[in-house]
Order: C-alpha cells, then sequence, then structure tokens
C-alpha cells in the first residue's frame, strides 16, 4: 500500500519536496513534535486533571476581579518590637474570560493580564491591608476572636493569629467555610487597589481589596 504524502513549501526556483507520512512523522519528532504527544490531543484525552494554585504576585491581580474562596494563616518573621509575625495566604478563581474582556474591566486594568480567565491562583498578604481587612470580617462573623486592642494605638485585627483569644487552629488550618458550613466567597469586585507611599524604613506598598 502506498503511503500519503505531503508537500513541503520550498522557494520558487525550486521543485517542491514531497515527504511521505512516514517521513513527515521523522521530520516532526526530530523537531520535537511527537503527534502522539501533542498537547491538544493529550488535554482532550485527559481524564483527571490537577486542581492546584498558581502562586502570583499581588500585582498581578491589580484591577483584576476574582473570588476569594480560601484563606490560611502562616507564621512569618519576628516584628522589629520582637512579637511573632504572620501573613495570609490568599487562595481565590480569577473572573471568567468574558468578564476580563468587558470594557469596563479592561479599563480598570493597569497592565497587560497576567492571569487567565477562571484561573486558580494563591498570593500572600502579610500588611495591614487585605490581612488585615479579611481578619476584621473573620472576627465581625465569629469565626475567630482577636481580643480587646491592649494599647489605644493597636489595631487588633494586626495581631498575629497565634495571639488570639479563639480561632487560631481553623485560621492555620485554612478558612472555607463560614459557621453555619457555607463554603466562603468573597468577591473582590474590583480586584485589589495599590497603595505606595512613604515609610520609616523608605518606600512602601499596601495592596487593599478593591
Amino acid at each position: 500500500m502506498s503511503e500519503t504524502t505531503t508537500a513541503v513549501a520550498v522557494p520558487d526556483t525550486e521543485q517542491p519536496a514531497v515527504l511521505s507520512s512516514t517521513e513527515r512523522r521523522i521530520a516532526d519528532m526530530a523537531w520535537g513534535h511527537d503527534p502522539d504527544r501533542d498537547f491538544q490531543k493529550l488535554a482532550l484525552e485527559a481524564e483527571y486533571f490537577s486542581k492546584g494554585f498558581r502562586k502570583v504576585d499581588k500585582a498581578d491581580l491589580e484591577g483584576v476581579p476574582h473570588v476569594i474562596i480560601g484563606v490560611t494563616y502562616r507564621e512569618g518573621y519576628t516584628r522589629p518590637d520582637g512579637t511573632r509575625g504572620d501573613y495570609i495566604s490568599v487562595e481565590a478563581v480569577v473572573a471568567d474570560k468574558a468578564t476580563l474582556e468587558s470594557s469596563p474591566i479592561r479599563h480598570m486594568l493597569p497592565r497587560e493580564l497576567a492571569v487567565w480567565g477562571n484561573e486558580s491562583v494563591v498570593y500572600n498578604d502579610g500588611g495591614t491591608g487585605i490581612r488585615r481587612e479579611l481578619t476584621s470580617l473573620f472576627h465581625s462573623i465569629g469565626l475567630i476572636d482577636v481580643g480587646a486592642p491592649s494599647t489605644k494605638k493597636e489595631n487588633p485585627f494586626d495581631r498575629p493569629y497565634q495571639e488570639w483569644v479563639n480561632g487560631s487552629d481553623v485560621a492555620a488550618t485554612g478558612i472555607t467555610e463560614d459557621l453555619e458550613h457555607n463554603p466562603f466567597r468573597f468577591i473582590a469586585a474590583r480586584g485589589l487597589r495599590r497603595s505606595d507611599y512613604e515609610s520609616p524604613f523608605g518606600p512602601a506598598t499596601t495592596f487593599y481589596i478593591g
């Protein structure tokens, strides 16, 4: 049985070279492309998928709508005053492609998109912006109890989770539902908002939920 052939474009001064299907397959493999290992082909055949989150910078979500679905508190560095610091890992899902491509959203973006529509991402924050806001929310709905401020200047929502009156265990495990066991969903409709300022230690940036 004769093999099928494929014409290969060459300069007009030469006769078109013709490769057999076997030669075409060998050429594809030689250049690093195995038709049996084509990404699109394999993706259509797949029955198992990873469900992880891609680590992104907060700047990647500036102006990008997303839904926060989980928050985990983690131990951080010791602060200058000797107290233990902490930070949160925020798990979220980016808005769908149609939303990201809508005119209001595109005009809100400060730069080219660095995330995909519906992508699962995770970002960290240990400052007085995102972490403080989410801690305040969890306290107000009764998931945690940060305790009363010890001084007039202290914001109790900045207190490390290890020093809370209640809720440090669930915070370290990961908050993914409310007291009624409903899935936690927090819509950051305008993505994250950036604030640049001068601090006693030099230029600083704090991100807030938009």
